[in-house]
């Protein structure tokens, strides 16, 4: 991350108690979780795995003030432009970042790195990663480092929080 944007970041949004329903998981990542921001929990999040979005929420009165405080902090956000590739064109849309969105990226990430290593090489296309069958820990970050160097894009482990 350029060190200008680790300047300006305002929240670290993580999750906690993290619990996937793979057997639940349709057409999303079923899950439930606690959210924080910036180390305080600020509500509880869930995705029924059917598709739908996923729910952010608090049911604590003191977890309110700051959920809010989140929540309009990502409508100050500009818009984030998104692409994808059907009918052999490539379509473009952009869309206001939430809260629910970076949430739900976490997840996908909780899930898919459990128990394994998931990195991507400069060369390799965007949302194209590699697999190492070994859990993700600081020798395994040193390895990744001394093995590919500069060419070593990004570990997905080593980004299951979110700054904004």
């Amino acid at each position: 991350m350029p060190e200008l944007v680790k300047m300006l970041t305002k929240y670290v949004i993580t999750l906690k108690a993290f619990k996937h329903a793979k057997f639940a998981s349709e057409e999303t990542v079923c899950f439930e979780a606690n959210v924080y921001a910036n180390g305080k929990k600020i509500g509880y999040a869930q995705n029924d795995g059917r598709g739908g979005c996923t729910d952010v929420r608090t049911f604590d009165a003191k977890e309110k003030p700051l959920m809010d405080e989140v929540d309009a902090y990502f409508k100050t956000l500009p818009e984030e432009e998104h692409s994808y590739e059907s009918g052999g064109k490539t379509h473009t849309y952009t869309s206001q970042p939430s809260l629910e969105d970076v949430v739900y990226g976490i997840a996908c990430k909780l899930e898919t790195c459990k128990g394994v290593t998931a990195f991507r090489l400069k060369d390799m296309p965007k949302g194209q990663w590699q697999i190492i069958k070994s859990a993700y820990t600081p020798k395994m970050q040193s390895y990744l480092e001394s093995e590919y160097g500069d060419d070593l894009d990004e570990v997905m482990n080593a980004g299951l929080e979110v700054r904004v």
